[in-house]
């Protein structure tokens, strides 16, 4: 009497079907990394364009001047002193949510935004080199960043690197400042797929690429 095969499967069997789940998540992981990583710059590019709007809100109730990122009189501050991103309080008022200060690839938090004992870098820039400019006396707002990602919270610091080489913390180790030296022009220090996101002088907001910035700076950031 022959006995009917069972419906299980052979121990071949089994480790071709591991194999071809193994190379079809081989195929896939990388895609949707980048699926994840388009999103948060997306995201970003978003929060980015929230805090240049709410930057025109400001001049427009400040006779058209830039924020002068001045220490706040009476706020508790941090073993920084005054070297705290105080830009962040002014701007506050016109955006209502902290969240939209905190790069989705940055690393800080809201709690961290909202603590003026925290010098609060390593998330956004603004280019404190526009502090109580005029916008009628700017020549280039087009071409002119104002705010962005940025390892520091001065996005003009190393003349505009630091917003162009935005993750300081991915940097070659024992290199000092903010992306100044060549050894940390490297992919890595990038936030958003080899480029940052940037808010202009005029309200507009784009993507570009770390090599153009750097290509472009200092004027990137000079009014």
């Amino acid at each position: 009497m022959n006995r009917e095969r069972g419906s299980s499967f052979t121990l071949i069997e089994l480790l071709v079907v591991i194999a071809i789940i193994a190379i079809l998540a081989a195929m896939l992981l990388p895609a949707l990394s980048e699926a994840r990583n388009k999103a948060r710059q997306s995201s970003c590019l978003s929060q980015v364009k929230q805090l240049t709007l709410g930057l025109h809100m400001y001049t427009d109730e400040n006779d058209s001047q830039f924020i002068r990122a001045d220490p706040i009189a009476g706020m508790p501050r941090g073993s920084q002193n005054d070297n705290v991103n105080w830009w962040r309080f002014y701007l506050q008022p016109y955006i209502g949510n902290w969240d939209v200060f905190i790069c989705p690839k940055g690393l800080r938090t809201a709690k961290d935004a909202a603590d003026s004992r925290n010098q609060f870098h390593r998330t956004y820039g603004y280019n404190t080199s526009l502090g109580n400019r005029v916008m009628v006396t700017i020549k280039n707002p087009s071409d002119l960043l104002a705010m962005a990602d940025a390892s520091h919270w001065n996005a003009n610091g190393c003349n505009g690197l630091s917003a162009a080489w935005a993750s300081i913390d991915k940097r070659p180790p024992g290199n000092p400042c903010n992306a100044s030296q060549s050894v940390n022009w490297v992919s890595t220090t990038t936030r958003h797929r080899l480029g940052s996101n940037i808010g202009f002088a005029d309200g507009h907001c784009e993507w570009r690429t770390a090599r153009q910035m750097q290509s472009q700076s200092p004027a990137l950031v000079t009014p």
